[in-house]
């Protein structure tokens, strides 16, 4: 037994649900292609509309009395199966041995003490009986009592037969006083103990015949009518009439039904050495060929086959670009295929591919629903979106959608899984997906697969994370910086490390400014600590970027006394143990601006056409002037600019290596030695001294 939560996010199932109440959650059930089958609360119409239409999606309905049966079963797809099991009695009171008596004691157990005739019955003890309270000592008390009186208190409640009371008393052959409705169905038509109607004076003539009888022939009969109930109502008769009815069902198509005669390839992409190759077991690919695209000659890993791309042939905007059009058009790519199967190369394949595919319906392309978002509007506006694509970039495409009209909340997918056979439909959608991700240079794949789902009025099958997640673990994408980069600094505040640029002449930094560097922070600070400075104190500053905590950070200077401050949210822009570029820019008397991995992140306005106020200290690096803080993090590639660089030249120049006589470059440290106490400036003009931090080897030629 599953709860719903779990159930909505299953496919191709036979499911049996238990006296649901809102009957519109079948909804997305049925949906999933599910099979769906009800057992149905025994009431005609408290709490069910007979013209829903959502019955007609489900198969048949077990029902708990049969006048239930006949008021619902044309509701249902196959009324013909429909069919009636009685309640089973609660196993737990065979424990308690019903006490012989030589007299009549009759007892009621029930729902709360008011309505009709309670407590107005002589000879009859009343209890009140919940779901919280039927406990041993109840259930002891019930055994005391060799009949029990079952008509309902409650007016209301008179449509509810009381056959789960009936089967109660069966357990202790006791025989029951009852109205003559829908409880003839356990008792018979000939049972002896009826009341005649719901008054006084039919119960007490009901209590009296009981009591002349008790012992005799009608007694005994009524004995025999229980024990034959508690025969019919225990648990294991109920099973075997749910086996029965549940016995031979079919299976439901799949996409494994579909796929099992195909050709069938699972495949991934590595351009550039992102993630580090992930083994695949064999027994797991069963029918499968697994293929592994990269660009390096020498990859060898173990389950997959290595397809080599060769970036030199073949010029894309980036790695990123390489990799997405790979994954876009699987048909280019492994055209002899009837079914791919793409995932990221930071999956690991923990459960048989062939029984993944039995839980998945029977489409052309399937993707994961995004679990947080279902609008590419939104998507646009996240911080780490903005990051990895761009804001220009960002605002073109949001140009392009409103141009287009495209509406909020169409849909949103994660495209790290995508299932798809390999039909006209599929190869359309891929072709203008890796067509929209070229033009506007926006490898941010999600953006665009709903929208083309829109242009093309084509239909694919989103299935929850859920689903993926059983068969798939994710690993976190390593902390790489780019492969142009093979050292960095490891600055651990236990050692007090920092690195200090002493000053000189040249190293005036009063005028427009870049100081632009590649972080890998590897905890949040809990006081303000300085990433880079060249500062005495917040009156004696040429500029400074500091970080207090995963909601403030800043980069500011002084202007005659004046701070000049540009605040920015660290946690927005900055992911632990994960490397990023930054860039602070200011041109002065018009603004400052700060960039993460080349996207716009906050920016101010500076109207004063003054110079930051000139010290005569040196750079420091993850320190202060008084050497009372320290940061925890990583550092390469330093780069300063007597020039505010624009967001295209930071863009461009961020990944790669500079030759050192670029127009208003002031100082570059490469961090490529990879050992001493010196960090050099290319030009030997400005070389630091390193303070106890060290070298860390990034892995990358």
């Amino acid at each position: 037994m599953i709860p719903y939560s779990k159930a909505v996010n299953l496919y191709n199932k036979h499911m049996l649900f238990l006296k649901i109440y809102d009957y519109n959650v079948l909804i997305p059930i049925i949906k999933n292609n599910n099979k769906v089958y009800l057992d149905m609360v025994d009431c005609n119409s408290k709490y069910i509309n007979p013209k829903i239409q959502i019955f007609k999606g489900v198969e048949f309905g077990i029902f708990t009395t049969k006048s239930s049966l006949d008021f619902y079963k044309n509701l249902f797809k196959h009324p013909d199966k429909c069919k009636t099991i009685y309640h089973h009695w609660d196993i737990t009171l065979e424990k308690f041995k019903p006490n012989d008596t030589n007299t009549v004691k009759i007892g009621y157990f029930g729902v709360q003490p008011k309505g009709f005739l309670y407590g107005e019955i002589p000879g009859i003890d009343f209890y009140e009986v919940t779901s919280t309270n039927f406990d041993d000592t109840l259930k002891s008390k019930m055994s005391n009592y060799n009949v029990q009186y079952v008509v309902r208190p409650l007016e209301e409640q008179k449509e509810f037969p009381a056959l789960t009371k009936i089967s109660t008393a069966s357990v202790f052959s006791a025989p029951v006083i009852s109205s003559k409705t829908n409880e003839m169905e356990l008792l018979g038509e000939d049972y002896p103990y009826y009341i005649d109607d719901l008054n006084l004076e039919s119960v007490l003539k009901t209590i009296e015949k009981v009591k002349t009888t008790f012992q005799k022939e009608e007694w005994n009969r009524a004995v025999d009518i229980m024990k034959s109930i508690r025969d019919q109502t225990s648990i294991n008769s109920i099973v075997e009439d749910y086996l029965n009815v549940f016995q031979n069902l079919e299976e439901i198509p799949s996409f494994y039904t579909y796929a099992k005669s195909k050709k069938r390839a699972i495949y991934t992409a590595n351009i550039g050495g992102y993630d580090r190759p992930i083994p695949l077991e064999p027994e797991l690919t069963e029918g499968w060929d697994a293929y592994y695209f990269s660009d390096n000659p020498n990859f060898e890993c173990p389950g997959w086959k290595h397809i080599y791309v060769d970036t030199e042939k073949i010029r894309l905007d980036s790695k990123v670009a390489y990799a997405r059009e790979i994954k876009a058009r699987p048909h280019l790519h492994l055209p002899n295929y009837d079914v791919t199967l793409w995932i990221d190369s930071n999956f690991t394949v923990k459960r048989k591919l062939n029984d993944f595919l039995k839980n998945l319906p029977d489409e052309d392309f399937i993707v994961t629903k995004h679990p947080k978002r279902s609008c590419i509007y939104e998507e646009l506006q996240q911080p780490r979106v903005i990051v990895k694509t761009g804001q220009s970039i960002l605002d073109e495409v949001k140009a392009k959608l409103e141009r287009q009209c495209f509406p909020k909340n169409f849909g949103l997918q994660e495209t790290n899984f995508l299932l798809r056979k390999n039909r006209e439909s599929c190869r359309i959608i891929g072709e203008l997906w890796w067509d929209y991700m070229e033009t506007y240079h926006a490898y941010r794949d999600q953006l665009w697969l709903s929208y083309v789902l829109f242009k093309t009025e084509l239909n694919i099958s989103c299935v929850h994370r859920e689903v993926r997640n059983r068969y798939f673990n994710i690993k976190e994408h390593p902390n790489l910086v780019t492969t142009t980069k093979k050292y960095a600094l490891d600055f651990a505040p236990n050692n007090q490390a920092y690195v200090e640029i002493p000053h000189q002449k040249g190293l005036s930094l009063t005028g427009d400014l870049t100081v632009e560097f590649w972080l890998n922070l590897k905890e949040w600070p809990t006081t303000w600590t300085n990433i880079i400075s060249k500062q005495l104190d917040d009156h004696r500053n040429e500029f400074c970027l500091r970080i207090k905590s995963t909601k403030v950070g800043q980069f500011y200077y002084t202007s005659e006394n004046e701070l000049v401050v540009l605040n920015w949210n660290p946690k927005n822009v900055l992911k632990l143990s994960s490397w990023t570029h930054i860039a602070c820019v200011r041109k002065i008397g018009e603004f400052l601006k700060i960039y993460f991995n080349g996207s716009l992140m906050a920016e101010i306005d500076t109207p004063q056409k003054r110079k930051a106020t000139e010290t005569e200290v040196p750079i420091l690096l993850m320190t202060n002037a008084q050497h009372s803080q320290f940061a925890n993090a990583q550092m390469c590639d330093l780069r300063i600019w007597r020039k505010a660089l624009s967001n295209e030249e930071i863009v461009a120049q961020m990944n790669e290596n500079l030759r050192g006589n670029e127009e208003g470059l002031i100082g570059y440290w490469k961090f490529d030695s990879g050992e001493g106490n010196q960090l050099i400036d290319i030009n030997l003009c400005y070389d630091g001294l390193i303070h106890k931090a060290t070298w860390k080897n990034l892995g990358f030629i």
